[in-house]
């Protein structure tokens, strides 16, 4: 123990601990108070669920308040935001001002979880977690308060250069996500590959507009937009809806079925046809996430009618977030003879329409047209109706595979500096646990160095927004920003209290 050491008391003598409220997706509103969750504390460029619910104010947040997330993330956090409201699995920390001083407490909180979570009292074999009993008891240095703000000063100082290069960090997280809905928005609206000069009316467009009309119009269930009956089977006409370019403009309905999903029921649970189904929750923005596929009962006849087949693509149709209506995901028949609910919405198109489609669902949803197009209070849902009427533009089959592999291409520089980005938020991460781990020895020493991102080689393949102007603008930004990029190093050669 430290020579500074006056007593030793149980962590829960040094204030309150108030644990955070549990929220369903009920709950969540598009305006009123942000609710924390853990990673709104990990990743500021993370959206908040909000809500209008009415709490005690003791679960409300300010600025400055001291925040543990005590499972999955087990870390101590200074909120910066606003004012918000506490989720589960959370607690804020009221200090015992007479006895601790809040900077230092918040410090020796860190040190105490890092060696919680490295030792026996962390639970949980997918999500760790510490039990509030052990955390409570654990043994809290409590030198004079004078000493304690010392501690506190000096430590603030060291830190502040990791700070801010985690908050650059993230700015620039939040600009690689508006540089990726930039590129689509890009090449949906046909900017990515402007040479290309397909010519309406020529025998080369009528030639592959009568090939899609034909496989189009073959489609089973056509303009099937409902679970009910499948209507009259209308026919596609895409002739007359091509531009000087060549490219169409039709409606979802004119080119692919829209099918809402089943229904969930009680009766349901169990039954002799019990079959995998996907829901909202399986749908993300970089996937279909299968590890939790729940099941229930479909009959031979909603077999049929709710089968997934490859190359449907599924659409978020209900979220408590506006912003999550319409995330899209295709299916690639990972699951055998899976079917899907109504939180979701099939579209079922042509197989050389599939990826086109699929990107232009991703940058729809990216921009928000899918979210101001989305109805409903509390729970907003993109109805199987609004989809069919959503308008798509489809570039002839050659433009399409240039644009397609131009997006890939550009993802990929992305990737490489968001991978650089991760990388370097890591590093931070690193440096406070293992500060944190040195606490009680005395031996923290902290240095910030400026150390210049390397990145020229990517830089210099950043061809990759000459016909977007908007993705060029941020890109040039990220690079800037990259540069400037301060990663923490840690130094142990000074005493927290040396000279």
């Amino acid at each position: 123990m430290s020579a500074f050491a006056d007593e030793i008391i149980p962590l829960g003598m040094t204030g309150d601990y108030i644990n955070g409220l549990g929220f369903k997706e009920a709950d969540w509103r598009s305006e009123g108070l942000p609710i924390i969750r853990i990673q709104n504390l990990t990743n500021s460029a993370k959206p908040f669920n909000r809500t209008l619910r009415e709490v005690d104010d003791r679960f409300k947040v300010q600025n400055g308040d001291i925040l543990v997330s005590w499972s999955a993330t087990l870390d101590a956090f200074i909120w910066r935001r606003g004012a918000a409201i506490l989720n589960q699995h959370i607690f804020k920390v009221v200090p015992d001002i007479e006895r601790v001083e809040p900077g230092f407490l918040f410090y020796q909180l860190k040190s105490i979880i890092w060696r919680m979570s490295h030792g026996e009292h962390a639970h949980g074999s997918t999500m760790k977690h510490i039990n509030r009993k052990p955390f409570l008891s654990h043994p809290f240095w409590c030198p004079a308060l004078s000493q304690q703000r010392e501690i506190a000063s000096k430590l603030d100082r060291s830190f502040s250069g990791l700070e801010n290069s985690e908050k650059q960090l993230q700015h620039l997280q939040s600009k690689l996500k508006q540089a990726r809905a930039s590129i689509l928005k890009a090449a949906v609206d046909g900017k990515l590959c402007m040479h290309d000069n397909a010519i309406s009316g020529s025998t080369e467009t009528k030639d592959y507009i009568n090939k899609w009309e034909q496989e189009i119009n073959a489609l089973e269930y056509k303009n099937r937009t409902s679970n009910r009956s499948p209507g009259k089977k209308q026919h596609t006409c895409l002739q007359s809806c091509a531009d000087e370019k060549g490219w169409i403009q039709a409606t979802v309905s004119e080119i692919a079925n829209v099918q809402l999903g089943r229904q969930r029921s009680p009766k349901d649970h169990n039954g002799p046809w019990m079959t995998p189904y996907l829901r909202a929750a399986n749908i993300t923005w970089d996937g279909l996430a299968l590890v939790d596929v729940n099941s229930m009962n479909f009959d031979p006849s909603e077999r049929e009618r709710f089968a997934l087949k490859v190359g449907d693509i599924l659409l978020n149709e209900a979220s408590g977030s506006a912003s999550e209506v319409g995330k899209p995901a295709i299916w690639r028949g990972e699951i055998p003879d899976c079917c899907f609910q109504n939180t979701l919405l099939r579209v079922r198109t042509i197989p050389s329409l599939q990826r086109w489609i699929l990107l232009h669902f991703v940058a729809d949803a990216k921009s928000g047209h899918f979210s101001r197009s989305s109805k409903g209070v509390g729970i907003h849902h993109l109805s199987a109706n609004t989809l069919s009427a959503h308008i798509i533009r489809i570039p002839p089959p050659e433009q399409q595979e240039r644009i397609v592999a131009e997006v890939d291409r550009r993802f990929s520089v992305l990737d490489q500096v968001e991978a650089t980005v991760t990388a370097s938020l890591a590093r931070c991460g690193k440096l406070r646990q293992v500060a944190a781990g040195d606490f009680e020895e005395g031996v923290w020493g902290l240095r910030t160095q400026i150390e210049k991102i390397n990145l020229n080689s990517i830089d210099n393949r950043l061809g990759i927004c000459t016909s977007a102007r908007a993705s060029a603008v941020f890109c040039n930004n990220m690079f800037k920003i990259l540069m400037d990029a301060i990663i923490g190093r840690y130094d142990n050669s000074k005493r927290i209290l040396g000279s």
